[in-house]
């Protein structure tokens, strides 16, 4: 089992690099190709810069992967005769470990009560990744690059949690990772084909007010939200489970039995899940009612502007014909004025003495 876990991981792991290069290496041609198109030095000043970057980030990854002390291989069962020398290089990687710095470590116990810990904290780290798998596979909700971004997501939780218990996972360790990481892919997809509704309702009415959907016109952002919570949760729950087997790889005192440990992280990830799933789709709601109250202000906005822009023009449109007649009524005045016909005490009709003067 063992060996075709690790050879389905090589399989994975080198299909997974071909591709990772041929991104890369499209992305860095169209880069340099735009520098190329402003100036030729600049496109050759862009690749090697780009090629340097790239050398750089792969000794500083391969350098840091180094300089992990590695596992401690814990014996298979708490009878065998290399159970008490695996406890004491334990202690002494612990000694040395600064989350656990102030545990007494000198019986099994202290041990158990480092470990848990450490546990903690792994858990800490385990639910943080897995609220961000949630929120970003919830509002993206693109499967091919969801994939990718949710295995970066997962590779660098395992990282932060092997530097947790100060210590790289084996490549055995790494292979039962990725083939749970594959595994909780093809759970994300098959729980993508299943009724939202029935799985999501006790979650949903929890998170979202039940009397959203009978807001006119919000009936299909219920249905947006449900649609990213069920995505969201597959990917969260598929984390959850990747973070458990991590945590109970570095911080087992003997070699965990692989079905034991799969049933063991199918329960606890089961346990964290509700939590990560409320609180991510809290978020989502809010951002949600955030957007649509925004949309709906800035039409708000748009229409009211509109509306004084209309008014404003009818004003003076007002305005400019109150002056047109007044001005026509003060030349209808002086032409009165100027024709006026009768003189005062015989005085000639050309007289300009203004009539009642």
């Amino acid at each position: 089992m063992a060996g075709s876990l690790t050879s389905l991981a090589r399989v994975m792991a080198g299909v997974a690099l071909v591709l990772f290069v041929v991104f890369v290496v499209n992305q860095t041609a169209q880069v340099v190709t735009l520098a190329d198109r402003l100036s030729p030095l600049l496109g050759t000043v862009v690749l090697w810069t780009l090629v340097a970057a790239y050398a750089g980030t792969g000794l500083y990854i391969g350098f840091q992967y180094v300089r992990l002390p590695k596992p401690l291989r814990p014996p298979a069962s708490k009878d065998s005769p290399e159970y008490t020398r695996y406890l004491e290089a334990l202690k002494a990687r612990l000694r040395r470990n600064p989350y656990v710095h102030g545990i007494p470590l000198e019986t099994e116990a202290d041990l158990q009560r480092a470990l848990e810990e450490l546990g903690k904290r792994a858990d800490e780290v385990t639910r943080s990744t897995a609220l961000q798998v949630f929120l970003m596979t919830a509002v993206s909700q693109n499967g091919s690059l969801d994939a990718i971004a949710v295995l970066a997501a997962q590779s660098r939780m395992i990282w932060q949690i092997a530097r947790i218990y100060n210590q790289r996972p084996t490549a055995r360790e790494l292979a039962a990772l990725y083939a749970n990481v594959a595994m909780a892919s093809l759970l994300s997809r098959q729980l993508e084909e299943m009724d939202a509704s029935e799985m999501l309702q006790p979650l949903l009415s929890a998170v979202m007010p039940s009397t959203l959907s009978a807001v006119p016109g919000m009936q299909t952002a219920s249905i947006i939200f449900t649609q990213a919570v069920l995505s969201g949760s597959a990917n969260a729950y598929g984390t959850l489970r990747v973070g458990v087997i991590a945590k109970r790889y570095c911080g087992s005192l003997t070699m965990p039995e692989p079905n034991a440990l799969r049933k063991a992280a199918f329960a606890e990830a089961i346990l964290m899940t509700p939590s990560v799933v409320q609180k991510g789709a809290e978020t989502v709601f809010d951002l949600l009612k955030r957007a649509a109250a925004k949309t709906l202000v800035d039409s708000t906005k748009t229409a009211a502007t509109a509306v004084v822009d209309t008014v404003g023009r009818g004003v003076e449109q007002i305005k400019q014909g109150a002056q047109q007649v007044a001005s026509a009524g003060a030349e209808k005045v002086r032409g009165i004025k100027l024709r006026w016909p009768f003189g005062r005490g015989g005085e000639s009709a050309g007289g300009e003495d203004e009539p009642g003067s």
